[in-house]
């Protein structure tokens, strides 16, 4: 098999990894507290990431910048902080939200890379001249705004509608779970797609961030390197709720078939995935991979529906094609420049 099309098949296995993990989570909200489950995903996946990084990469540059920048244990702690908030976020939105219409919100952390890029970056702000640029960022916020149906709420229904039908379909929807995991509760949903923003927000930052912060160092390698500084930072908040909250057991004993569930969010979701992704990457480029990303929302909604029932509404998936097409825009936008960040994903540790 010739080399490209087998990188193009292993970052296409990474997509399908990802789109996997949300639905995983899911399965699992109600045996899991949040931050037990990002410890448990991150700590059996840590290995492999590890292997893949050593041996796709020096680590002799890893020491080298310790030696020559000595704030440098201040900038992982600070890459760790947002991962960190990455991860909590995107699984407590995925417990009130269902994985298709979340996977669909995290495509605005393509928005916001854009955004941190031009404030971070001066040879980024060339891109505001583009003729693509605010038809991208407009197209981006109504996909937003659609996807989470916030035209329905009281105040955009009296502005776009002469009537309460769409509202009242909405409501209805979230009280039978048929578009927004069976929460039953308005607030739940919104309160989900507020987390999943603010996860994506926080992966943004990250993947700016470490292009501001790490220039030269491989992407694959800071990455494994926060994951690692995350993990018993995973299990200690963990253990203060444990004991903060009664009744919460500090290890959860539910049943085979959700620790199954649970190692293979970890396995496939964090290890495979990007560990595929990082070894495809320099073969296929980052132009492709990016491009590629974009399937993840389709991959998820389809899982999504076969295990777990998700039907998204017609309002969302014109919202989720709506954003999409926004970040298409301004993805052909930052894409043809050499400042893109190299080797780390948008959006979402999934």
């Amino acid at each position: 098999m010739r080399t490209d099309v087998k990188a193009i098949l292993m970052n296409l296995t990474s997509i399908l990894a990802w789109s996997l993990s949300p639905v995983l989570i899911r399965l699992v909200r109600d045996d899991f507290p949040i931050q037990f489950q990002n410890f448990f995903r991150f700590s059996i996946s840590l290995a492999v990431v590890w292997v893949v990084v050593m041996r796709k990469n020096n680590p002799g540059v890893l020491r080298e910048r310790f030696r020559a920048d000595r704030r440098l244990p201040l900038k992982y702690a600070g890459l760790a902080l947002f991962v960190f908030l990455h991860q909590f976020f995107l699984v407590a939105g995925i417990y009130r939200i269902m994985p298709g219409i979340a996977s669909i919100l995290e495509e605005s952390g393509l928005l916001f890379s854009i955004v941190l890029a031009l404030i971070f970056f001066a040879d980024e702000r060339a891109m505001i001249r583009h003729p693509l640029f605010v038809p991208g960022i407009v197209l981006s916020l109504v996909g937003v705004t659609l996807s989470l149906g916030l035209t329905e709420m009281p105040f955009f229904s009296q502005l776009f509608s002469h009537g309460e039908g769409g509202a009242q379909a909405l409501q209805a929807a979230a009280g039978s779970g048929a578009a927004f995991g069976g929460a039953g509760d308005m607030g739940e949903f919104y309160l989900g797609g507020l987390f999943i923003i603010l996860s994506a927000l926080s992966w943004s930052m990250f993947s700016v961030l470490i292009k501001h912060w790490l220039p030269g160092v491989p992407g694959g390698l800071s990455t494994a390197m926060v994951f690692t500084i995350i993990v018993p930072f995973f299990f200690l908040t963990h253990l203060f709720t444990a004991l903060a909250i009664p009744g919460m057991p500090i290890i959860p004993h539910p049943s085979g078939i959700a620790w199954l569930y649970l190692s293979l969010s970890g396995l496939v979701g964090i290890a495979l995935g990007y560990s595929f992704y990082y070894i495809s990457l320099p073969v296929i480029g980052v132009t492709l991979a990016a491009n590629l990303g974009l399937l993840i929302p389709f991959f998820t909604a389809v899982i999504s529906f076969i295990i777990l029932g998700e039907r998204l509404t017609p309002l969302q998936l014109v919202g989720g094609v709506v954003l999409i097409s926004g970040c298409i825009l301004l993805a052909q936008i930052r894409l043809k420049r050499k400042s893109v960040e190299r080797g780390v994903k948008r959006g979402d540790v999934r």
